[in-house]
């Protein structure tokens, strides 16, 4: 389930709140049949039509063998969700390679705005796999890590890639992520995949979440439209009831206008539009995330999502309504809970600048993965957004590109399987041992003036051989007319 949360998030909570532009890329290949064969893909995309807030540009994508469109890149609308809900369900495991360097190109082909922050999100669960044998797949690696890194950063289009089991191209997902500025998490599976699209789609999108208290939450008259999800477990999961401010009891059965419901593999959910105010109870099951639609918004200011122990950690919030930042007043306040594995470790409280821009330092923080709940209130108002912060060695830092914030969830070298006769499984994982340059190597690769010439390594060595040949040659030759004239 962790995947879904992260891709949610992802789409969620974008800190400059401009309108979003999001281009999402989804694995179709064969060995997707194991990885995720409850087909979660289908109902992350439905999430992620749900959640796109109005204004924003957005486009689907599916790839294996080829890359095609599922949902046409274009204004997010009425007409824009359904297609994508309908479409959902047409998701599957049937392509025999893993192009990943087209699905890349198609995704970042559309031209980007200054208006709205591009985003990519990247799901997939293996290597790139090409007909055309190992060649072809090693020089198509080399051309996602120089050239299209190149260009998406260009763009200035982030990269946040999912990858679905052990056996994709960890090193790859993570360093397209470290380029862009964006987030990389290693899932041990497709069940955690809601949660994770979640928790990604939150850095994606500029929707803010209500804060839930003991199965309440306030709904303002801001408010234009909540999304009231609830994650679905391994176990037994009851279906999730609302009661309004005015008692009315809203269950799955409720045929209600302006209430949807949608229950599916992954979560559950309500959406309705222009909710009554006041104080709403979550009955029957746990809400785990309230999103609203507002004019009042909560936003961070480049907040990092991933920090080297001993490195300073700021954080910064602000208000905005309409557009406009809210001055610090007696009634507006912003605090935050520092966590670890749901249990609070400290409680913050931000205090306010001239420009109505709210701070707080973090404490030193050992090594691990921490969520940092900030909420705001004026009023009655209440506002919530959640971010994910891992803290790793020292050491490490050096790995990722000092100027931007990424967000690492797992980053370790893969391990290749036993090779088996007829596995294909195993081959790629073979493959990606062949095809993998060294870290070290790699960073240097790719500001290089070869890697940046857009030749691939190979060629510039062949040719470098060649020249050395010919030099060989004509020494030969020379020295022999030396001898002969002697």
């Amino acid at each position: 389930m962790r995947f879904l949360g992260l891709l949610a998030g992802l789409t969620l909570a974008l800190s400059s709140m401009a309108a979003s532009d999001l281009r999402v890329l989804i694995d179709v290949s064969g060995s997707m049949k194991a990885n995720d064969p409850a087909s979660l893909r289908r109902p992350a995309a439905e999430l992620i039509a749900r959640l796109l807030p109005a204004e924003s540009r957005a486009g689907v994508w599916l790839f294996g063998t080829d890359t095609r469109a599922l949902v046409n890149y274009g204004n997010v609308d009425d007409g824009w969700r359904n297609s994508t809900l309908s479409q959902a369900r047409s998701i599957t495991s049937a392509d025999q390679f893993t192009d990943i360097e087209n699905a890349l190109m198609m995704g970042l082909a559309p031209p980007t705005s200054a208006q709205r922050d591009c985003h990519v999100i990247l799901v997939t669960d293996g290597l790139i796999d090409l007909q055309a044998g190992a060649g072809a797949i090693r020089e198509s690696r080399a051309r996602v890590e120089s050239q299209l890194t190149r260009q998406a950063k260009v763009q200035g289009c982030r990269i946040h890639t999912l990858g679905l089991s052990s056996n994709a191209d960890i090193a790859l997902l993570s360093r397209l992520a470290q380029a862009t500025g964006g987030l990389s998490a290693s899932l041990s599976g497709a069940a955690e995949l809601i949660p994770v699209l979640i928790n990604a789609l939150e850095i994606a999108l500029p929707n803010n979440q209500l804060p839930v208290n003991d199965g309440r939450f306030i709904v303002d008259d801001s408010v234009q439209q909540q999304t009231v999800i609830a994650l679905k477990g391994d176990g037994d999961n009851p279906p999730l009831v609302l009661q309004s401010p005015s008692g009315q009891i809203i269950t799955p059965d409720s045929d209600i206008p302006g209430i949807e419901y949608e229950d599916t593999e992954g979560y559950q959910l309500y959406q309705i539009t222009a909710p009554e105010l006041g104080e709403w109870k979550v009955l029957g099951n746990q809400a785990d995330r309230v999103f609203v639609e507002s004019q009042l918004e909560l936003g961070l200011l480049d907040f990092p999502s991933t920090v080297e122990r001993g490195q300073p950690i700021n954080l910064a919030a602000q208000i905005v309504r309409n557009g406009e930042t809210l001055a610090a007043n007696d009634d507006l306040s912003i605090s935050a809970r520092l966590l670890k594995d749901d249990v609070v470790m400290h409680e913050l409280t931000l205090t306010p600048d001239a420009k109505g821009h709210f701070h707080v330092r973090l404490p030193e923080l050992d090594e691990g993965e921490y969520t940092v709940a900030i909420e705001a209130s004026t009023g009655q108002v209440q506002r919530q957004i959640e971010r994910s912060l891992r803290v790793i060695p020292e050491q490490a830092a050096a790995a990722l590109e000092s100027n931007t914030t990424q967000a690492i969830t797992t980053f370790k070298p893969h391990q290749a399987e036993p090779v088996n006769a007829g596995d294909a499984r195993a081959e790629k994982a073979v493959a990606a041992e062949d095809i993998s340059p060294a870290p070290a190597t790699t960073a240097e690769l790719l500001d290089s003036p070869v890697m940046q010439s857009g030749l691939t390594l190979s060629q510039w060595l062949w040719g470098i051989g060649a020249l050395l040949l010919v030099l060989i040659i004509a020494l030969a030759v020379w020295l022999a007319r030396a001898e002969t004239k002697a």
